[in-house]
């Protein structure tokens, strides 16, 4: 972008100095950049014209919900609504914004009771005493939109219904308290999570709140899903962590596993500042390639505030390398003359993904009919390999608070990632109680249910990590991606390249294959 003058005309098309309307603001806004926030770019920001406008917008689509309110109730049709806002938006200048838009038919969506939203009006759609109903009004006036919704409880409701609303339109309060100047839009979404889980409800995480104005649908989407899933996922993880067997068998792998890890993040670090890769993309590739894939990036990714964008480029790279490991892994095994065991620690330092080391092991069992002794042996120095979240985890938190905040300020405290806490817990309890039914302290029946609710534990680790994947994957523009994927593809294969070549040199330099 062209630098404006101090005299010249701003940028937003106020007519004003740039030094009198938006040259302070930018000069705060880069500050937040260089602080490494995501910052909204100019095309987003309104002019006071602007706002006034949309405010007149607004006062429109507020009156027409009014007018629904005084008049909504049982033995209704949706389409009775529908005619109303069409009727009531027209005769004051306006136009609702949802008709014919990208082809849908009607004035307004009107949600019944369990439907979550964008409902279509329909004359067979009769409310009945006891319904819960979202009405969503979309109005545009002289070029510019506005958007709100309304819940109307239609006679007397269950109990059940009735504390629904309540709960949502607090949860509602509770993210507009806050909307405030130069704050974050994350804490928006996160006030509304908080509140809805501490209640006992969750958020629909294929839909969250968008910007209105010059559009119907504009930047920022605000996204209702809380990073907290990924920190549950990683917590559970350790459920699948027997210290005690990853000490035994897994020590014999370490200096490959530490040099591998140690490998991806200085080839991460310097392909970063060579090729200028974004900060935090870099970092999640670099441990999502040297420690465990999905799982070191969910660990990693509320750790150094990365953002979803962010989260899923190095999630498609990580997953991609990871295919093509556990694809030709075997075949290359074969051609390197690999021992058993040699595989075994290849597999398990040089693929990312717990899935796709498992993938190449069993693959190689498969062919070797060596039954799951490689599998076994592979997964545990995968296992091994996840025991690095920990301190990396703690050196990113640290590092990213020192970066980014007053060093005399700075709390250990306050940065920690406690769910870091949880997981070390959670692998010490499977530890001990692993033990137990080892010496024969626990009986066969309560060993079997104590395995049984840790297999589920780990399931439930996977299950929150695609969760939280897949809403994160919808609030993705995948245009972006594969505009700006050049480069992260890059350091991903540099960096699976570098560790598969550092765990062959080093098995061979050891003497192992």
């Amino acid at each position: 972008m062209q630098k404006i003058g101090r005299n010249d005309p701003c940028w937003c098309g106020s007519g004003h100095k740039y030094k009198n309307c938006h040259m302070d603001f930018d000069v705060k806004l880069s500050e937040y950049r260089h602080k490494g926030s995501k910052v909204p770019s100019h095309a987003m920001i309104k002019n006071p014209e602007q706002i006034a406008a949309i405010r007149e917008s607004a006062k429109i689509n507020v009156s027409v919900l009014d007018y629904v309110a005084e008049h909504i109730c049982a033995g209704i049709s949706t389409e009775q609504i529908d005619l109303w806002v069409y009727e009531q938006t027209t005769h004051r200048g306006g136009i609702p914004a949802p008709l014919n838009y990208e082809g849908f038919p009607k004035s307004v969506c009107t949600s019944v009771n369990d439907q979550v939203c964008h409902g279509i009006p329909s004359a067979d759609v009769i409310l009945k005493d006891g319904d819960i109903i979202n009405v969503d009004v979309s109005t545009i006036y002289k070029g510019y939109y506005s958007d709100s919704s309304r819940m109307f409880c239609i006679g007397e409701v269950s109990p059940e219904k009735k504390r629904l609303v309540e709960v949502t339109k607090q949860a509602i309060e509770e993210g507009l308290k806050q909307v405030r100047p130069w704050g974050h839009l994350g804490d928006m979404g996160q006030a509304i999570n908080d509140y809805a889980t501490a209640n006992g409800y969750t958020v629909v995480r294929e839909i969250g709140g968008h910007g209105v104005g010059l559009e119907f649908h504009e930047d920022p989407w605000v996204s209702f899903v809380s990073k907290k899933v990924l920190q549950y996922a990683v917590i559970l993880l350790g459920f699948g962590l027997n210290l005690q067997t990853v000490i035994s068998v897994g020590s014999s792998s370490l200096p490959i596993i530490i040099s591998t890890i140690s490998t991806s993040l200085i080839v991460a670090y310097i392909l970063a500042k060579v090729i200028n890769i974004p900060t935090k993309i870099a970092t999640l590739i670099g441990v999502g390639s040297s420690i465990c894939g999905g799982s070191a990036i969910a660990a990693t990714a509320p750790v150094i505030d990365a953002h979803d964008d962010e989260i899923a480029q190095a999630i498609s790279v990580i997953f991609l390398f990871n295919v093509i490991a556990a694809l030709i892994f075997p075949t290359l095994g074969d051609m390197l003359n690999f021992s058993n065991k040699g595989f075994a620690l290849f597999a398990g330092t040089a693929v990312n993904d717990t899935s796709s080391v498992t993938a190449a092991a069993s693959a190689w069992d498969s062919i070797h009919n060596t039954g799951t002794q490689v599998l076994d042996s592979a997964t545990i120095v995968k296992l091994t390999r996840t025991l690095a979240i920990i301190p990396i985890t703690l050196f990113l938190a640290v590092y990213n608070s020192k970066k980014n905040s007053n060093t005399k300020n700075f709390s250990l405290k306050k940065i920690f990632p406690m769910f870091i806490v949880y997981f070390i817990l959670a692998s010490i309890i499977t530890t001990i109680c692993n033990y137990f039914i080892e010496v024969g302290i626990i009986t066969e029946n309560i060993s079997m249910i104590i395995n049984n609710i840790f297999s589920f534990l780990k399931h439930l680790s996977k299950f929150f990590i695609i969760m939280a994947m897949v809403a994160i994957g919808l609030n993705t523009n995948i245009k972006k991606l594969i505009l700006s994927g050049a480069k992260p593809l890059t350091l991903g294969f540099c960096c699976w390249l570098a560790i598969s070549l550092v765990s062959i040199g080093l098995q061979k330099i050891l003497g192992i294959f």
